[in-house]
């Protein structure tokens, strides 16, 4: 009998044990024995981008970021929070800039920003939008993608789409000036939604997220590609929240931070 191949977590660079055969109907997603997050097993070949491609993709996108501008503008203030004041014209780089909502936001704050994003539809929305930006059509994963000296990169619902996330986070360190600032966001393996909902939780989503993070397993993957971590929390509901169910939303949010428990973790590493 030809012995078993062990499977790699790709958060956290673990070898585990070969996966029985799976049966039929089963949970897609395998979870690791050593950072505690989610992964497709068997893992794909080819990243998925199927969910924002085409017309509909594109349209369904663009509406989504068209009501967040507050949850984008919350964002940035994290990043302008952390930044060197005596810095003039900070430089901004957008990983997966869809639509081109949270890039024009940050322009119109004051950064000097672009973007690199891998929908050449959405890429076109972004330009239309942005025209003095510089907006790359590209895998930030592809080491020939572009280098730049940024001040900060802001990659929101972005690395667990990607097959090789050590090759973003240090792509993204390449394109960081020295001492500047990353920020992600990315689904809460150990959020309370998923503790409950378990193989329910919509960020199970076969068709694009490949692998779901704990805390543990972010931390871990920022040490293991050149940053310090500078601050870690989590985050909840859609960003589409108005009026009272934005209180609401931000008074939950809170709660749930103190646990870190929300639904998606915050991270803020700094490039040594």
């Amino acid at each position: 009998m030809p012995e078993e191949t062990p499977v790699r977590c790709a958060m956290c660079q673990t070898d585990l044990s070969a996966p029985a055969a799976p049966a039929a109907g089963a949970d897609p997603y395998r979870r690791c024995s050593h950072c505690g997050g989610v992964f497709l097993d068997p893992y794909p070949a080819v990243q998925s981008n199927v969910v924002f491609e085409g017309p509909e993709g594109v349209a369904r996108q663009a509406e989504i970021e068209a009501g967040r501008r507050a949850y984008f503008a919350r964002h940035l203030v994290r990043i302008e929070r952390r930044m060197d004041a005596t810095v003039q014209n900070w430089r901004l780089l957008e990983i997966g800039c869809g639509s081109g909502v949270l890039l024009s936001l940050a322009r119109e704050r004051g950064w000097r920003a672009d973007a690199i994003e891998l929908s050449p539809e959405l890429v076109a929305c972004a330009r239309a939008a942005n025209p003095d930006a510089e907006i790359t059509c590209g895998d930030i994963t592809d080491p020939t993608v572009g280098r730049a000296d940024y001040d900060a990169v802001l990659a929101l619902d972005v690395i667990e789409h990607v097959l090789a996330p050590d090759d973003l986070l240090r792509n993204c360190g390449a394109h960081l000036r020295r001492g500047g600032l990353l920020l992600l966001q990315t689904p809460n393996a150990e959020g309370l939604r998923h503790r409950l909902e378990g193989p329910r939780w919509d960020m199970r989503d076969p068709r694009q997220h490949v692998n779901l993070y704990t805390a543990r397993g972010l931390v871990g993957a920022l040490g293991r590609t050149g940053y310090e971590v500078v601050s870690l929390g989590t985050i909840s509901g859609t960003g589409l929240e108005a009026g009272w169910r934005r209180v609401a939303a931000r008074v939950k949010e809170g709660v749930l931070d103190q646990l870190r428990l929300g639904n998606a973790l915050v991270v803020v590493g700094r490039r040594k």
